[in-house]
Parts: C-alpha cells; sequence; structure tokens
C-alpha cells in the first residue's frame, strides 16, 4: 500500500521559529501519521550543526547554535514518541560534509566538541529522550566514529545516560569502513 505523508518545513525555518511548542506540534503530527502508516522507526531528526554554506546537508540540520538545534530536536523527539515512534536522532557528530565523508578525519580540542558539536545531540538525548543513534561515515583523530569508544561508550553512554540502540549510516560506504 502507498503512504501519502505531509511535507514539512526544512528544519532551518523550523528552528526559526524559536518556538518549542509549535515544534513540538510538528513531531506529534509526525507520530500520528506513522501510527497511521504502521511504522514504528523514523531516522530522524538529523541535527548537526550549520559551520558552513557549503555543507551537504544544512537543509536537514535546525541551527548554528547547539542550544537552539537540541531544545528544538527534544521537543519534536517528546512528542513523536509519544506516538510510539522510535526517534533515531542522526548524524553522530561532527558531519560538515556530504562529498567524500567517509574519508574525513576531523580534529577538534574536547572543550569545542563539547561546547558546539555535542551539545545538540546531548540535549536531544538527556530532555528529548531519543530512542537511538546514527553515526556516519567520518573519522575523528583518525578513529572511525561507528568504533569511536571514547564517545560512544564513555560519553553517550556512561555520562549521558543513553541506553537506546546505536547504528551506523546506511549505505556503500558504511559497508566499506
Amino acid at each position: 500500500t502507498s503512504f501519502e505523508t505531509c511535507f514539512y518545513p526544512c528544519e532551518p525555518i523550523v528552528a526559526a521559529t524559536w518556538n518549542v511548542d509549535l515544534t513540538g506540534e510538528q513531531g506529534r503530527l509526525v507520530g500520528n501519521e506513522a501510527l497511521y502508516a504502521n511504522m514504528s522507526g523514523w531516522h530522524a531528526p538529523a541535527m548537526n550543526l550549520h559551520r558552513s554554506q557549503f555543507g551537504g546537508r544544512l537543509f536537514e540540520y535546525y541551527s548554528e547554535d547547539p542550544v537552539l538545534g537540541g531544545k528544538i530536536t527534544a521537543a519534536v523527539i517528546r512528542e513523536a514518541q509519544k506516538k510510539g515512534l522510535n526517534c533515531n536522532i542522526k548524524h553522530f557528530v561532527l558531519n560538515n560534509q556530504d562529498t567524500g565523508r567517509g574519508s574525513v578525519s576531523v580534529v577538534v580540542d574536547e572543550q569545542t566538541m563539547r561546547e558546539l558539536y555535542l551539545k545538540t545531540f546531548e540535549i536531544a538525548i538527556e530532555e528529548g529522550g531519543a530512542h537511538g543513534l546514527m553515526t556516519y561515515y567520518s573519522f575523528l583523530g583518525g578513529v572511525s566514529l561507528i568504533h569511536n569508544y571514547a564517545l560512544l561508550v564513555d560519553l553517550v553512554r556512561k555520562q549521558w545516560g543513553f541506553e537506546g540502540i546505536i547504528m551506523h549510516d546506511y549505505g556503500p560506504e558504511g559497508i566499506t569502513q
């Protein structure tokens, strides 16, 4: 059977409202659509920072501000998951480009990581209660994100208390890593 869904504004437009209640309403509507379509999982919301106007996924990420992006994302997640939809937030973490992202190794200090790049994900997990987390193809300091124990276990599981599923992004790049 086919299912037609609503089309919502892209994430930067949603975040530009600064309206957490309205964003939560969008999450509720997405949850209702999932109930209607008998779907239990959603690989969304996406939530990296806007760090360059050339980013390949800016339409999919809420904001250049980590707190705004986190609060908006948390509202969407909370309301969608009330309807039984499992939200798998993505692309954890530092996804600033799409072309050749399987060969990028990002170098960043811990303070910048925590204050900027990780903050959105932390808020989405702690305040939104996300059930899933999707990594992607890049590397942090030469270590593949899917194999990064310090991030996925020490930080996400132990410090943030995340108990959900951690998965890797789909596609041929993920197979070769």
